[in-house]
């Protein structure tokens, strides 16, 4: 235990592999001890490729808030709210647009985008004007968003919203896999497979291009020492929430998407996707991201919960859906044990002077 942590200690982007290992080892361990032919593994792919987006966005998203040292837990009330936009304006489109066209799908993005990135450029003038402790602002801000959508999904309170009880109807679901795909071609070309690799390939260019991973690193790792090397922390701060907050419109857009949809009770999400952020490598003092391996991660969560709920562990039903959390708490655990410092964010990182076009 000690010369592990002595060794990412040495070298603490280490760390950024634990995730990645992980998954691939439980890839492994459903494909060769749970499942033993492409039919049963396809099933397992459809719930991974299903489940894995709207996740994996939270996560990218509040990892590169919580690399600047800060914290953002109203990504799932943006995430919710969003969910209702895009069902509203979906079941809405004028002229005859195709929902699930590309004019259609642009619309819906496009809409939440907007609200995404306004609430978050709001949410980063409060904090960097204010100096507002982000812990109880995002939470008393994501209270307040859950609330307004779950009013909005009332049918009761707004008639022109034709809605079920916590759900606005109206919009059908997209595919995002056949029932039984035939084979790994039909199950990549799927639209909406297609649509989540367009959009994640579109953030990580966000994140690489306008170097955001290391700017946020620099200045959670030490503010003073990212002014002396050239970076702006205020402008940065303001495009890592609107980043955040635009990764959570569009992880509350896929869900709507994916539900047929659009529901308003994913409290709790939140923690789960900092947990993910965490074990994808991200201090949660800031300092370090990485968003591949937080994807890793997002994948190793979605693959535990499959395992979970096709095994039998002879437990009440009830408490069955709880184990994913127990088991995903308890590898934090042992990872925080093996990194000390490192996610703990008390040790230092070197920062380079980042090239003056890109801030």
């Amino acid at each position: 235990m000690k010369n592990i942590r002595g060794f990412i200690s040495n070298y603490p982007s280490a760390m950024y592999w634990v995730a990645p290992l992980l998954f691939f080892i439980t890839l492994v361990g459903i494909n060769f001890f749970i499942y033993n032919d492409w039919d049963s593994f396809s099933g397992f792919l459809e719930f991974l490729i299903r489940e894995f987006p709207p996740l994996a966005f939270l996560a990218i998203g509040i990892g590169l808030v919580l690399a600047t040292g800060e914290v953002d837990i109203s990504i799932v009330g943006v995430a919710i709210i969003s969910g209702v936009i895009c069902a509203f304006v979906n079941a809405n489109l004028p002229f005859g647009i195709d929902p699930f066209g590309i004019w259609g799908l642009f619309i819906q993005l496009i809409t939440v985008l907007m609200f995404g990135s306004i609430f978050g450029l709001f949410l980063a003038y409060i904090v960097t004007k204010y100096r507002t402790p982000t812990l109880v602002l995002t939470w008393a801000l994501g209270i307040i968003l859950v609330n307004i959508a779950a009013i909005i999904a009332n049918p009761n309170l707004l008639v022109f919203v034709f809605g079920e009880e916590n759900s606005i109807r109206g919009t059908s679901k997209i595919e995002f896999l056949t029932n039984t795909p035939a084979d790994l071609y039909e199950l990549v070309w799927s639209p909406g497979v297609q649509l989540s690799l367009i959009l994640f390939g579109l953030a990580i260019i966000t994140i690489k291009f306008f170097w955001l991973d290391s700017r946020a690193g620099a200045i959670g790792a030490n503010a003073d020492s990212a002014v002396y090397a050239g970076i702006n922390p205020k402008k940065t701060l303001i495009a890592v929430f609107i980043f955040c907050s635009a990764c959570a419109s569009i992880a509350g857009m896929l869900l709507a998407l994916k539900e047929g949809n659009a529901p308003v009770s994913w409290e709790g999400r939140e923690l789960v996707a900092i947990a993910i952020a965490v074990l994808g490598g991200t201090s949660l003092a800031g300092g370090y991201y990485n968003p591949f391996s937080i994807l890793c991660a997002a994948g190793f969560w979605i693959s535990l919960e499959h395992v979970v709920q096709v095994s039998d562990f002879r437990i009440f039903e009830e408490y069955q859906q709880f184990l994913p959390f127990m088991i995903f708490a308890l590898i934090i655990i042992f990872v925080l044990i093996l990194s000390g410092n490192r996610l703990g964010g008390l040790g230092l990182r070197h920062i380079h002077v980042l090239p003056k076009a890109r801030y």
